[in-house]
């Protein structure tokens, strides 16, 4: 089963007062349209690839076919920035299927990404020495200062209790970076991590943490 049927299948099977649901129907090899319980049509992009670029998103937007609202990938998909902003600049939004129901409740999906993204970007643009945010994948942020503060690359991990291969699996799929943000408040990050981080040049912080980092050279 194709990740398109499989997410027709999932969808089906929810129990409408979860789903909001009238209607899931497959319309193309790569598209979905579901039909909400308050009447609303939302067309879903489907993409099965593990990394998702801007070409898989023009694809979608310049294919002469109906726009998706949204473009879905699988759970471990990596999104690059430059795909992420590619849908952004289309008012679609983009994630799992987790992200679908949040298209039901608005027009404006550009702003649709997973709460955890969502979240950091939106409270590390309150700090005063943050001037701008360049996306680099999903899970990474080129955080860029004022005052002539070098910018700082982070990579968002969400783990109960960060591990060293946790550590080193970002650095395989997403390169270096200077900070690592542990993203779930619970648990606390490995002996085994902050060894790991600190032979790779970089630095483990959880949110409060990170808020001081960012005054520091």
């Amino acid at each position: 089963m194709n990740y398109r049927d499989w997410l027709v299948t999932k969808l089906i099977k929810e129990p409408i007062e979860v789903s909001k649901l009238n209607k899931v129907t497959s319309v193309d090899s790569n598209l979905i349209e579901v039909i909400t319980t308050d009447g609303k049509l939302v067309i879903v992009g489907v993409i099965e690839n593990s990394l998702i670029s801007d070409m898989d998103v023009q694809l979608f937007l310049n294919s002469g076919k109906s726009k998706p609202n949204i473009i879905i990938g699988k759970s471990n998909s990596i999104w690059t920035g430059d795909a992420i902003n590619s849908v952004r600049k289309n008012n679609v939004g983009w994630g799992g299927i987790g992200e679908i129901h949040s298209t039901y409740d608005t027009d404006n999906y550009s702003l649709i990404q997973k709460r955890e993204y969502n979240w950091v970007e939106t409270n590390i643009m309150k700090h005063n020495k943050v001037r701008s945010l360049d996306r680099i994948f999903d899970r990474v942020f080129k955080v860029n200062r004022i005052g002539g503060l070098p910018s700082l690359k982070v990579v968002l991990i969400n783990s109960y209790e960060l591990s060293a291969e946790e550590v080193r699996n970002s650095v395989e799929a997403y390169g270096a970076f200077d900070i690592i943000l542990k993203t779930n408040p619970n648990g606390t990050p490995t002996a085994n991590a902050y060894l790991a981080a600190e032979e790779l040049g970089a630095e483990i912080c959880v949110w409060r943490e990170l808020l001081v980092r960012l005054n520091k050279i």
